[in-house]
């Protein structure tokens, strides 16, 4: 007996999920219309956010133009940021490799872009297990700081939870839509040419390796108290204006110097081989090359909202300048 599609809605109530066949087939012409919609010029174009610069260009031909090998640079060489809207565009971030979830996709659109390739913006509620977002959002150990931190970023998020405790949060988010090849190879280069379709990435979410440091004042005492006091007894303190003057400069300089010095050589004698993130802690992605265009992306997504070609300037930070005429200064 010949089978036939069947359609599983991914997120939301299942209405309509018992269907006739007619229905089914429908509905199933209807999702592989929207997955064709052939892009548009502007799909393709330079925006305020995506500059074809010359070190875009040059990231783009170190990559061979692969969508590939593209997505996986983006994803596993740049720093998620938890902040709201457009703030450092494709270029700026490609500098700093720090960037929120607006400025990685930029990047990754333009990338796509100079390599000639349909790319665009979606903008959506996205639905995340609470540890994931808590190595995601900066190593977090306490569920309820890590919706605060987000939150404090402008992100609009919610957290639900589960015998009283938070489970999971959804949060509003942007990924990237770009129309490649999709079928044996999965966007991969190949002498076979299937159809193109619009294949969903998030170049933004990842998981982290955290790596504790040198716990330094275990392993190099400082007792700050006794420097507080030894500056307290020689300087004088104000406390009803609020100001201290006569501080002793020079024992806060010789004070902090011998106990960088200290420092410096117990890293010496005990660590000599020690980079800069072995004694402060670091963290480091972990990796993801699968060789070929994930076919969905690594999060339950709630609703997909409206598709853009450019940002809109709503989402969009912005620096206001005033400028007053001295001559209708008031004196």
């Amino acid at each position: 007996e010949q089978q036939k599609p069947i359609l599983v809605a991914s997120n939301g109530p299942l209405n309509g999920l018992l269907s006739s066949d007619s229905e089914l087939q429908t509905t199933y012409n209807l999702q592989l219309a929207a997955a064709t919609t052939l892009p548009t010029p502007a799909d393709l174009s330079e925006t305020i956010e995506v500059q074809f610069t010359a070190d875009i260009k040059a990231q783009a031909q170190a990559l061979n133009n692969n969508p590939v090998k593209i997505y996986e640079w983006v994803r596993n060489n740049i720093e998620y940021v938890p902040t709201y809207g457009s703030i450092q565009g494709a270029d700026m971030c490609l500098q700093t490799k720090q960037c929120n979830d607006f400025d990685t996709a930029s990047l990754l659109i333009a990338l796509l872009r100079t390599s000639n390739i349909s790319a665009r913006y979606v903008y959506g509620t996205i639905e995340l297990p609470i540890d994931k977002v808590m190595n995601w959002a900066g190593g977090f150990t306490d569920p309820t700081s890590t919706v605060n931190f987000i939150a404090s970023g402008g992100i609009p998020i919610k957290a639900y939870t589960s015998g009283g405790k938070i489970a999971k949060v959804q949060m509003e988010h942007v990924w990237v839509e770009s129309f490649v090849p999709y079928g044996p190879y999965s966007g991969r280069p190949s002498k076979i040419n299937p159809s193109k379709i619009w294949i969903p990435l998030d170049g933004s979410f990842k998981q982290y390796t955290y790596t504790q440091g040198i716990d330094l004042q275990t392993a190099v005492p400082f007792d700050a108290q006794i420097f507080v006091n030894q500056i307290k007894s020689t300087a004088t303190i104000n406390e009803t204006e609020g100001y201290v003057t006569n501080v002793d400069s020079n024992y806060v300089q010789t004070t902090l110097t011998n106990y960088q010095t200290q420092l410096q050589n117990y890293i010496t004698q005990n660590m000599p081989t020690a980079t800069v993130g072995d004694v402060l802690g670091k963290k480091e992605i972990k990796k993801q090359e699968l060789g070929i265009l994930p076919a969905t992306l690594p999060y339950k997504r709630i609703t997909t909202g409206n598709k853009y070609s450019e940002i809109p300037d709503s989402l969009r930070h912005k620096v206001a300048f005033e400028i007053q005429n001295p001559d209708f200064l008031e004196t």
